[in-house]
């Protein structure tokens, strides 16, 4: 009768293993491949479709202007909102020049927050994973041509992923793979991603491009900065 008791503690401790398991398994895995709220909302839908088309015409025309005005000053600002940079990535980049993003990812989408952060969220399609990742920043210009990200909250789907040092690992020796100017450190548990261009690296029509400020007010976002012509 002890032996019987006892097979059928382990049995049910074992049923009870595989069923939380399981449920803990499912969720997670429904929660990593939902789709953030925030992400979808910014989606272009058909009644959004002419309004896109003209915040896209819009973003366009801005570029147009500021590489027509930088061949005549040193200064340059450049001014845009929300909805003209994704509209933009959605339909002069995703839909008429759809080689500029890589192949793995598609859907670059973005959300200016509260006190300058920045939501952003990509669909990946890859053999290791096939859903959206988002991640909340906080970008920052603090010299010409050096900009420091630092990194919120990381989420795959709707699940918030923990282990800030792993991500910063994995941004380090992408990086590093890629010959990116980006050094990735730690303070206070946070991870941070400093990005220094390098001279040359942002340049047009033989002329050297200098970032000095990032500002966002708002749905606005502010550029500005200088020009010197490439010798």
């Amino acid at each position: 009768m002890k032996k019987r008791k006892i097979f059928r503690w382990i049995f049910l401790l074992f049923f009870f293993f595989l069923l939380t398991a399981g449920g803990v398994g499912l969720y997670v895995w429904h929660a990593t491949h939902s789709v953030p709220e925030f992400y979808s909302a910014l989606e272009i839908t058909p009644e959004k479709r002419v309004q896109a088309e003209v915040d896209s015409d819009a973003m366009e025309l801005k570029f147009h202007n500021w590489r027509r005005e930088i061949r005549k000053s040193s200064a340059w600002i450049l001014t845009f909102t929300q909805d003209e940079l994704n509209h933009w990535l959605a339909i002069a980049i995703g839909e008429k020049r759809p080689g500029i993003v890589p192949h793995q990812l598609s859907n670059p989408r973005g959300e200016i927050l509260e006190n300058g952060h920045i939501r952003v969220g990509v669909t990946v399609n890859a053999p290791e994973f096939q859903g959206v990742v988002s991640m909340e920043l906080i970008p920052r210009v603090v010299e010409p041509n050096v900009v420091v990200v630092d990194f919120v909250n990381i989420s795959v789907g709707k699940m918030k992923i923990i282990g800030p040092r792993i991500w910063g690992r994995i941004l380090s020796k992408v990086a590093q793979d890629a010959a990116l100017p980006i050094e990735v450190h730690w303070h206070d548990g946070t991870v941070m991603m400093t990005i220094r261009f390098r001279k040359g690296d942002l340049y047009f029509d033989n002329r050297s491009i200098e970032l000095h400020t990032l500002h966002i007010d708002g749905k606005n976002v502010q550029l500005t900065g200088l020009i010197h012509k490439l010798k």
